[in-house]
């Protein structure tokens, strides 16, 4: 149990030879076995791990169907396991092994997050078998990993947004200590951060604020307006400003028009769509800030 510079939290390092020669196991060999998992209920699986060499991830299984290779429970168990290939080994000859790859990208050195229904990885190569339990997680290599769960129902994303709000000028005081008085912009901050075990994919992640009212909404650069933007200091996602689309008069549009100050008065809306996939809590916290102005009629 070492502490993790990328993650910024304690993670489990598992050390070997440097190959996959080396094995640990999360549960035991039999349902009945002690320390043994035998979950009835979730058969989704994820972990986080950090590797640059090979490593072989195995789920120990059983299901309904009968693999005639083997006697006892043995008949039942299947591992469904996972490499760093760029190809899936199907259905070994012995009836006990089905593989799947994850890509050689996933053993550059880097935390990389894997969600896999087991069901279906099962049934892509022996259709109509059906897992009864799970009993245990096994891995081979030399490398990290964190955060190993089963669950009922594949992860999702879990976004948490923060809104702040701060008066940045007014026509009296100008920027030197602003008061939200007639005439005052202000500046609101969203801060989106994923907290949860699933990235958001790629363009899917959508801010939408509703307009205060007496308020106008800044459009354009001038002045103290500023469009919608994307706080590139505080940007630790990857993902960047997509398209702002603007409710005008109850008809949505990308290109509302200004006043001489950058202001549209009749914005009920905004959404901002951000471009890019929002990384999960894997590889350490990942967040970013939009920001919008509007100013007090």
């Amino acid at each position: 149990n070492v502490y993790d510079a990328d993650k910024d939290s304690r993670v489990i390092k598992l050390v070997g030879p440097g190959n996959t020669q080396n094995g640990y196991m999360l549960g035991d060999w039999y349902p009945t076995s002690e320390g043994t998992w035998n979950n009835t209920n979730e058969f989704n699986v994820h972990w986080c791990s950090k590797y640059n060499t090979d490593f072989v991830v195995y789920l120990r299984v059983y299901t309904t169907a009968i693999n005639p290779n083997y006697t006892g429970l043995r008949r039942y168990q299947r591992y469904i396991y996972y490499s760093a290939i760029n190809s899936d080994g199907g259905l070994a000859s012995n009836g006990a092994y089905i593989h799947h790859g994850l890509g050689t990208d996933k053993r550059d050195g880097q935390w990389h997050s894997f969600n896999r229904d087991l069901q279906a990885d099962l049934n892509e190569f022996e259709p109509g078998n059906t897992i009864t339990s799970v009993v245990a997680f096994l891995i081979r290599g030399t490398g990290s990993i964190d955060d190993i769960h089963l669950t009922a129902q594949p992860m999702k994303p879990k976004i948490n947004l923060k809104k702040t709000v701060a008066t940045i000028y007014d026509p009296i005081n100008l920027t030197s200590s602003p008061k939200s008085i007639p005439g005052a912009v202000h500046e609101y901050t969203l801060k989106a951060e994923n907290f949860g075990f699933m990235h958001a994919d790629n363009n899917t992640t959508v801010l939408q604020e509703t307009i205060p009212p007496n308020m106008k909404t800044c459009v354009a650069n001038i002045g103290q307006c500023k469009k919608p933007y994307l706080n590139s200091a505080t940007n630790s996602s990857g993902m960047a400003l997509g398209a702002v689309t603007y409710t005008v008069s109850g008809v949505d549009t990308i290109n509302p028009p200004a006043d001489v100050d950058g202001f549209n008065t009749n914005v009920s809306k905004i959404k901002i769509t951000m471009q890019g996939e929002f990384p999960d809590v894997c590889s350490g916290a990942h967040s970013f800030e939009v920001k919008f102005r509007t100013g007090l009629e």
